[in-house]
């Protein structure tokens, strides 16, 4: 595995000046990272839907008691409740459901940052229109 170490620097209003890392979008990697953060660090992160102006912030009330993907969504259910995330590129029960909803919901840009600011972003999913999807 090749890992690649560059990294791209843009001034956000608000969030200050970020060092992002892009990752890649196939299937595996995208569901191999929500299953890590959600598994593994559901104590430790908040997460939910960011744009300038509005923010969605929730905290797992545990470890999820299932992730699974379904139509090109991934399911984190917590039992209580549940989220689903973008199209990650998995195969569809509906060739016409697909053409539908795939131009903008698939995941184009997943990225990690690192903040000048005293927080630091974690995965961020953005869809086709670059609108954030989830950010952790």
């Amino acid at each position: 595995m090749t890992t690649d170490t560059s990294f791209r620097t843009v001034d956000e209003l608000g969030n200050g000046t970020l060092q992002i890392w892009d990752l890649p979008i196939d299937t595996d990697t995208l569901l191999g990272i929500i299953t890590d953060v959600f598994t593994e660090h559901w104590r430790q992160i908040g997460f939910g839907v960011l744009v300038q102006g509005a923010a969605w912030e929730v905290a797992a009330p545990n470890a999820p008691r299932k992730i699974a993907m379904y139509d090109g969504y991934v399911t984190v259910d917590f039992g209580s409740w549940h989220f689903h995330s973008q199209d990650c590129g998995a195969q569809w029960s509906s060739p016409a459901r697909y053409v539908a909803i795939s131009c903008w919901a698939a995941c184009s840009r997943v990225s990690c940052g690192r903040s000048s600011l005293a927080f630091a972003p974690g995965p961020e999913f953005r869809n086709s229109a670059l609108l954030p999807a989830v950010q952790s």
